[in-house]
């Protein structure tokens, strides 16, 4: 019985850690942020203009005046702090590194329109945990081809193919003397379309562009396999099946310049998480669970602004900006939720141009708390991430006039 009990738990780390991983994890949120993008706090759906437009918005690859390569990587640590009412108080965390976007884009100019294309490796969700003396390894990424058109000279249209994958796994022997092993396997497939109005293009000539963006809904697919040993060398083996129903996203971003060297993005978000479900499918029949606690829908909102200084042949980025964090978690009162536990998130970055050579560096602080009443007593969950980010892109070739 003991040995069902703390495999049962692990079943549970293991989907609910999908929104526990990182702060897009938190709000099962699809898209790499790079780290020009983190600088800006995360406004980039009207700002990006290079690979970090095929998760935010493809018609941002329309920018590109000559073809890069990019690759970035980020360092995260997650701090969990639970505080209850007699003043008990316990802190865990976790630290890691992964490989966060790579890949490559072309603009390319055909039949007197400017076009561009692109792939991507994007790796949203690092799955990394602690449980029972050992670690619990893996992440879902996607690889993301994509192509952008020029419909008019201040209209592009993008679109990006998300092939989602990945793998999470497990393997420890127990203080118990038993040994636990089991994996987790991600699929699914997806969309990303994004249209760009260059206001700076058109007879008005406003430095304004506007971008839009919709993520199509999903099914993530999860199989979940696992063996165990008991002290004894008793064996058991058994599999689920996890399907998290991903909804539609769609969002709305504005990029202003009032002079050659500023820019400041303002963007909103919904996700339509409410009615959205997890099912978990194994022997014993089907569960349906909600994805998001409160069973709310999420509007996450970003702002960000960019001053690129000059000094000699560099040019150097300076940026800083700030987003809400709503999250799938809820307050709870009496095992009942009561509202979406939501939080904020500060950023920072500084970038270097040299040359064909493009280098960034971001830095993001964010924090959200959720209460949990049972009866007269209460506890609070408050959870902090703080990241570092760098990417280095190259660009190819010479740069090009649209």
């Amino acid at each position: 019985m003991k040995m069902k009990r703390a495999i049962a738990s692990v079943i549970a780390a293991a989907v609910v850690g999908l929104t526990g991983a990182s702060v897009s994890a938190d709000s099962f949120d699809p898209v790499v942020i790079g780290a020009r993008t983190e600088g800006m706090g995360g406004a980039a759906i009207a700002a990006a203009g290079d690979l970090e437009s095929v998760a935010a918005n493809p018609a941002g690859l329309l920018t590109l005046s000559r073809g890069e390569l990019l690759i970035g990587g980020r360092i995260l640590e997650d701090t969990i702090a639970t505080e209850s009412a007699t003043g008990a108080a316990t802190t865990t965390g976790d630290r890691h590194t992964c490989l966060t976007l790579a890949g490559g884009a072309v603009p390319l100019r055909l039949g007197g329109r400017a076009w561009a294309l692109a792939v991507a490796y994007e790796r949203p969700l690092e799955l990394v945990t602690f449980y029972k003396g050992g670690d619990i390894h893996g992440g879902v990424s996607a690889w993301s081809p994509a192509v952008a058109v020029e419909l008019v000279p201040w209209l592009g249209v993008g679109a990006a193919v998300n092939i989602w994958d990945g793998t999470r796994d497990y393997d420890h022997d127990l203080a118990d003397g038993s040994r636990l092993w089991w994996k987790s396997d991600y699929s699914g497939v997806n969309a990303t379309v994004g249209l760009r109005f260059d206001l700076g293009r058109t007879t008005a000539q406003l430095p304004l562009t506007v971008g839009l963006n919709a993520r199509t809904p999903f099914t993530l697919g999860i199989d979940y396999h696992e063996r165990s040993a008991t002290a004894a060398g008793v064996e058991s083996a058994a599999a689920w099946t996890y399907q998290i129903e991903m909804p539609w996203m769609a969002g709305v971003g504005i990029a202003w310049e009032p002079s050659a060297d500023v820019t400041l993005a303002l963007e909103g978000e919904a996700r339509f998480f409410k009615g959205s479900r997890n099912r978990a499918t194994g022997s014993a029949g089907t569960d349906v669970t909600p994805l998001s606690a409160s069973d709310d829908n999420l509007f996450p909102v970003r702002f960000g602004v960019e001053y690129r200084l000059h000094t000699g042949s560099l040019v150097i980025p300076l940026r800083a900006g700030v987003r809400s964090v709503p999250t799938l978690s809820a307050d709870r009162r009496d095992g009942q939720p009561e509202g979406q536990a939501t939080g904020f998130a500060f950023t920072g970055g500084i970038g270097v141009v040299a040359g064909r050579v493009r280098a960034d560096l971001a830095y993001s602080s964010s924090q959200y708390a959720r209460d949990t009443v049972v009866g007269a007593a209460s506890t609070t969950t408050s959870r902090t991430y703080q990241t570092w980010m760098l990417q280095v892109a190259v660009g190819l070739g010479e740069i090009a006039s649209r």
